[in-house]
């Protein structure tokens, strides 16, 4: 990255009034000690996935989760991040009290988190969650 054109990747939104949070990618960025080199390349997105800025040649390196940068048109996607630079992101499910069709939920819900699941999700480049 540090050869290469300008860097981005999306920026880490604090809630209502709070500061924005690091990302992931910043927290690699930081242990691997190259904020000062690459802060001049770096760019943060708002308003669209990294994805849409890179098709439009915004920059020339996009840093997104797999599941949103695979296949769009306009970029390329190489790969993960190595080692453990590479964290996964989790995502939550849960019921709404309101819910018209609880049990349906739950069953969905249910499913989702099961190892039948893992096969489907993994085709959607996300990795089920370690239970």
């Amino acid at each position: 990255m540090r050869r290469r054109g300008n860097v981005g990747w999306t920026n880490g939104l604090g809630a209502k009034g709070q500061p924005r949070a690091l990302t992931q990618f910043e927290l690699c960025v930081t242990r691997l000690g190259l904020t000062e080199q690459l802060k001049a390349k770096t760019k943060y997105t708002t308003g669209g996935p990294v994805t849409d800025f890179l098709a439009r040649g915004d920059f020339e390196i996009g840093i997104q989760q797999t599941n949103i940068m695979v296949g769009v048109p306009g970029t390329e996607y190489v790969g993960p991040l190595p080692g453990t630079l590479n964290k996964a992101c989790p995502s939550s499910v849960a019921l709404l009290t309101s819910s018209k069709e609880p049990d349906a939920a739950r069953a969905m819900i249910k499913f989702m988190v099961s190892a039948e699941a893992a096969p489907l999700l993994r085709k959607t480049h996300v990795e089920p969650a370690v239970r």
